[in-house]
């Protein structure tokens, strides 16, 4: 006898169930406080402007 476990679909690096978790509570929200946004944004990187004018990365 052998047991088949469900393969584990990952969302943006998350285990589906709690992505769609985290989603479902977000969207029932009216405003954006500091600790959703926390939740949402992993990290900012922020680098030097490099060209200029219209070749501006």
């Amino acid at each position: 006898m052998s047991i088949i476990f469900p393969e584990r679909h990952y969302i943006y690096g998350l285990p589906m169930e709690q992505f769609l978790s985290a989603l479902r509570k977000f969207m029932e929200m009216r405003t954006l406080m500091p600790i959703v946004l926390h939740e949402l944004v992993e990290r900012v990187d922020v680098y030097h402007v490099q060209g200029k004018g219209k070749d501006k990365t």
